[in-house]
């Protein structure tokens, strides 16, 4: 059997990296390190490889990290994840300090099978896992506003959250995902948009915001939708004051549920207002056999 690592980051105050617990449970060994400035992910991952005799780096299955990531720490992840380069599996960036990633990071990174991002990571850039083929869940954490288009598009979603920061998703962020297999979404802030929401933004091109698609494959919806218990009708019948999409804000702020652009619809195509298009029906989340459910408490 191969060996199993479970590898946390912690960044902490001291003076020099070393390792500060080491534990072995069953085939699982887990381990806390610490990056200092100067040292690099690849620092980090040989030490405690060594340290524990457990071999090279590419057989890390499970890794949280903690800490700021360069540009060749990024690089490395990416190969860590990618079949035949490494067995990297679940990848918790929950910690990670960095504001931005680039465009397309871990496309194509087949071996993933979750990913958390990091919190206050302020845009999901588009494509970010697109045809990670088997990746099942995605965390996308409290800060995030923005999620770029196709950004887990040709996956293996079953479920994700999205956190109550959320201001608008782009075009096709699932595109290619097998609906039948895409059993929960769990949603934290009031109503965005799923239907007739802008292509991409701007900085594609001018028209990109007036160019339409919706957020899922097809005009399905996951089998269930968990939100907060007090945003259940919202979801079911939604109204201009209980909905969020940026792009839009000081408009909402205007409008009322008997509005016609609300019921009926902009009679004009403009920046993120689709011409004919009830406001109302992009920001419903009823369709099919898809259930709303209060988020149980844990």
């Amino acid at each position: 059997m191969k060996t199993i690592l479970n590898i946390t980051l912690a960044l902490v105050m001291i003076t020099c990296l070393s390792v500060s617990s080491y534990a072995q449970k069953s085939d699982k060994k887990v381990a806390t390190v610490e990056i200092k400035k100067g040292k690099t992910l690849e620092d980090a991952l040989n030490k405690i490889a060594k340290k524990s005799g457990a071999g090279s780096i590419e057989a890390i299955t499970e890794l949280s990290v903690m800490g700021t990531l360069s540009d060749n720490d990024f690089k490395l992840l990416r190969t860590l994840t990618t079949t035949g380069k490494g067995a990297l599996k679940h990848l918790d960036l929950t910690n990670v300090e960095n504001k931005t990633i680039k465009n397309a990071q871990f496309a194509d990174c087949t071996n993933l099978e979750f990913i958390a991002l990091p919190k206050g990571l302020a845009t999901v850039p588009r494509e970010l896992c697109c045809v990670c083929s088997n990746l099942k869940q995605v965390v996308v954490n409290e800060g995030t506003k923005i999620i770029g288009r196709h950004a887990f598009g040709n996956t293996a979603i079953t479920e994700v959250w999205f956190p109550s920061t959320i201001e608008y998703v782009y075009g096709y962020v699932f595109d290619n995902v097998n609906m039948e297999n895409f059993q929960a979404l769990h949603l934290k802030s009031l109503p965005f948009q799923w239907l007739n929401v802008a292509r991409s933004d701007a900085s594609e091109g001018e028209n990109q915001e007036k160019s339409w698609s919706m957020i899922f494959p097809t005009n399905l919806l996951p089998a269930t939708v968990f939100v907060p218990a007090e945003y259940v009708e919202y979801y079911k019948n939604p109204d201009p004051q209980h909905v969020v999409c940026g792009p839009l804000k000081d408009i909402l702020k205007k409008m009322n549920a008997e509005d016609a652009d609300w019921v009926e619809g902009p009679t004009e195509n403009a920046p993120y207002l689709r011409a004919g298009n009830p406001l109302k029906r992009s920001f419903r989340w009823m369709r099919g056999t898809t259930e709303i459910l209060p988020e149980p408490i844990k």
